[in-house]
């Protein structure tokens, strides 16, 4: 069996989509905070084990700074689930996370690069190539968003 490195697949983030799975937290009072990371970046690590492929999936949003009552409402993010969605540069839509496997949030501060968002999630399940839209957004079926981040 051979995996062949694929680079070029997520490069180019420019919007992400989070929609709230469980409910935990009231997302919409997070407008008032930065909708504009200064860099998003993905990464996925996949392993072989017996009972098949397990990948781990990283979804980070980086801000310069934020203030403290921001950063407060940011943590909040920590208590929930996700849905995501990422759209490309060249318009293509993947789904990172599902419903069903969701991915969880953490935060943290640098004084070098700042605060930093990171969505996780370890499953089998691969990310999904969606659609191409060249309009604005994110619309697929099913998936109404909570809570965007536009790159800056």
């Amino acid at each position: 069996m051979s995996f062949i490195k694929n680079e070029t697949l997520i490069n180019n983030i420019c919007l992400v989509q989070i929609k709230s799975v469980d409910n935990t937290i009231d997302l919409p009072q997070l407008t008032t905070v930065y909708h504009t990371p200064s860099k998003i970046t993905y990464t996925q690590n996949t392993k072989l084990k017996r009972s098949g492929s397990e990948i781990k999936k990283t979804l980070s949003l980086f801000y310069p700074g934020l203030s403290t009552l921001d950063f407060d409402k940011f943590n909040n993010l920590t208590k929930g689930a996700y849905q995501v969605y990422i759209k490309l540069d060249n318009n293509d839509i993947y789904e990172v996370a599902s419903d069903y496997a969701f991915m969880v949030c953490a935060t943290s501060f640098n004084i070098k690069t700042g605060h930093k968002l990171t969505f996780t999630t370890t499953t089998s399940i691969p990310i999904k190539f969606r659609d191409t839209q060249p309009e604005e957004g994110i619309n697929i079926d099913g998936f109404d968003y909570n809570f965007d981040f536009y790159l800056s």
